[in-house]
Formats: C-alpha cells, structure tokens, sequence
C-alpha cells in the first residue's frame, strides 16, 4: 500500500471509492467497454457535412421572420443628408482613390483582412454592408483604412439602401471573424441593416456572396457568367446572402405574369426553393470551404 499525496488517502481506499458500488466484474470490465467517441472537430467535418452546416444556417436566415434579428442599431434616416457626399473631399490615405461619388481603399499591401479566391477579383468574395449614420461617417472611414480593410465608399452603391461601406473580406470563415470585430469595434457609430437581399453576420453587420465580376459577366474567364448580378434592393426569387443562377430571374419574371416591376412580386415557395438549393450547390461545388466554411 502506498499514500497518495494529492489526495491524502491510501491508495487501496481511495481506488475503492473511485469505483463505487460498481461489482467486482463491472470494474474488470471497465476499461474494455467502449467509450464515446471524441466529437469531430470542425475542420474534420466532410465537406458534405460542412456545405449542409452552412445551407442550413443560410436558408433559416432566409425564412426567418424578422431581417438581422440581433441588430440593434438605430435606424438611418437621415440618408439624404449633404455630408454622404462631403466625405470623399476629407479621407486620405496612400491608397484612398476618388471613384465615382465616393472612394475605394484598396492596399497594395498583406494586412489580413481580405483572402482571395485563386487568382480571381477581390470581387469575387463575402462582402460586408456598413450602414453609417452621417455623424460617424469619417471615424469609420478611417477605422477601416487604419485597419487595414479592403472597401469602397459609396462608389456606384445604393446607399439608400444602406450600402455605406462594402467591405470586401473574401472566405466565410474570414468574414465571420472580421464581422464581429466590425460590430465590436463600431459598436454605437452603425445602423441597422435595411437591405434585405443580405444576411447578418454579426450585431448591425450584413453581407452576402457575390460570384461574378463586374462588367465581366459574358468574358469571365473564372466561368461565373451563369451567375446573376443581384439588384441593390431585390434579391432574386426571394434568395438572401447569395447570388442566384441567371435562370432563376426568367422564372420570377414568368411567375410576375409580365410586371415590368417582376423583383417585387410574390415568389411561389418552390421557385425560392429551387433557386436557393441549385445555386448553394453550384457554388459549393466551384468554391468549396471558400464558400461554405470549414464548420461552425
């Protein structure tokens, strides 16, 4: 018999009391009996596991009953003001360049915020909406070019539609982290999300997939020139956080029975169905974990 220190009892007693009331047999048989197996870790996952992990999380935001549930910002009204167009005139940055009515930060430079597909655009990628009130316009605009972020500001937006900031981040598991430090860090300067063919990432932080080139829908040479270039306000056949196949618009047009305004008429829930499950596959299947994540 020998003392264990760590408990202060003898050791025969104390592998006595470890067992229980278990019988004599119980306890011989213990070690042989088989034990749970160690759950998967997420990187481990099939890869048709982790495309259903992220279907399923998309198509809940899809039917859920309230847009960005867990947004709390206020809402934006005050998205006529003057200042939206005043800011390009006060950001400056070795990368800051005047486009359009507003300006993009594109560094030339590795700042981890942004992976790249292959070799394709840095359009072709998660992208994060910001809607910013006009009196934090210009501490977010330097927030994001400090940080390092790849963006545009206004630049060809709709900013009626809340498109302040497009934040071009790249894979979902990068944009899911960088969401919540967006929301973290911004907490109090954003408003709520307002477009609906977007998702919410994160507290005031919304985004989508995008799988085309601008300007490059017919010449893309990355083949992604069946994908539909989703409207600002109007997500095809009703689907949220992606772009749909180009198809799908033909079908909601029909189903519209000819309305020149087709994007706002009822979607039968079958044709959302079909546009969602097609085109989840076929970009699944062309990006991979790129697009689906290596697991929750």
């Amino acid at each position: 018999m020998w003392y264990n220190l760590g408990t202060g009892k003898s050791e025969s007693n104390w592998w006595d009391e470890a067992r229980g009331d278990k019988s004599e047999a119980e306890n011989q048989n213990w070690w042989d009996q088989p034990q749970e197996a160690a759950e998967v870790a997420p990187a481990q996952r099939s890869p048709e596991v982790k495309r259903q992990q992220h279907k399923t999380w998309l198509w809940a935001q899809n039917n859920a009953s309230e847009f960005f549930p867990n947004s709390d910002g206020p809402e934006n009204t005050h998205l006529n003001d003057p200042a939206y167009a005043e800011l390009g005139d006060k950001v400056h940055g070795p990368y800051v360049r005047k486009a359009g009515d507003g300006f993009k930060h594109y560094p030339k430079h590795e700042t981890g915020k942004f992976d790249r597909f292959e070799n394709l655009s840095l359009d072709v990628s998660y992208k994060l909406r910001l809607n910013v009130p006009p009196e934090h316009l210009q501490f977010v605009a330097q927030y994001l070019i400090d940080e390092g972020y790849y963006f545009k500001y206004l630049s060809g937006g709709a900013h009626l539609s809340g498109e302040i900031f497009t934040v071009y981040i790249g894979s979902l598991d990068l944009t899911r982290k960088l969401a919540g430090e967006l929301s973290e860090a911004l907490r109090g300067r954003l408003c709520k999300p307002i477009n609906k063919r977007e998702v919410e990432f994160a507290p005031n932080v919304s985004g989508y997939f995008k799988a085309t080139h601008d300007g490059l829908d017919e010449t893309d040479r990355s083949g992604h020139a069946d994908f539909l270039r989703t409207m600002d306000d109007y997500p095809t056949c009703d689907v949220r956080g992606f772009n749909t196949l180009k198809k799908f618009e033909d079908v909601q047009r029909e189903q519209a029975g000819g309305r020149w305004d087709y994007w706002e008429a009822p979607v039968q829930p079958a044709a959302k169905r079909m546009a969602f499950d097609e085109s989840h596959e076929v970009l699944s299947d062309r990006f991979g974990e790129f697009f689906y994540g290596r697991g929750a």
